[in-house]
């Protein structure tokens, strides 16, 4: 897509790494939170909204995921032999986690969860 602003957005990728944590859930900075999201941790891995402008991509400004050695080491080595169709994490995350879109659909979270306010 030619975004070399995009470049250095594989933050995500990081919170894969279970040292700490036991489930994360992802909020992107410009995420408005307005009740509670507790279900959301009753969720399974990768459980993500589907992205308005590729259906059959989740968005990755909010998802949930259970961090583990192996999917963090993997996505890493996935990440330096593929790199990401969009130049960021959520063409990184999309491509590691390939059936999302069909696997499961119990792991799409509803669309507002990924809603945008035009002011």
């Amino acid at each position: 897509m030619k975004r070399p602003d995009l470049g250095v957005t594989f933050t995500k990728t990081a919170l894969l790494d279970p040292h700490t944590l036991q489930q994360v859930c992802v909020m992107d900075a410009d995420t408005m939170v307005l009740s509670n999201i507790d279900e959301l941790f009753e969720r399974e891995e990768l459980s993500a909204a589907p992205d308005p402008g590729w259906p059959d991509c989740f968005n990755s400004g909010v998802f949930v995921f259970t961090p583990s050695n192996e999917t963090h080491e993997k996505l890493i080595t996935f990440c330096s032999e593929n790199g990401s169709f969009d130049g960021g994490d959520q063409g990184v995350l999309n491509s590691y986690f390939n059936t999302w879109a069909t696997k499961d659909i119990s792991k799409h979270l509803p669309f507002i969860y990924n809603l945008s306010n035009k002011v």
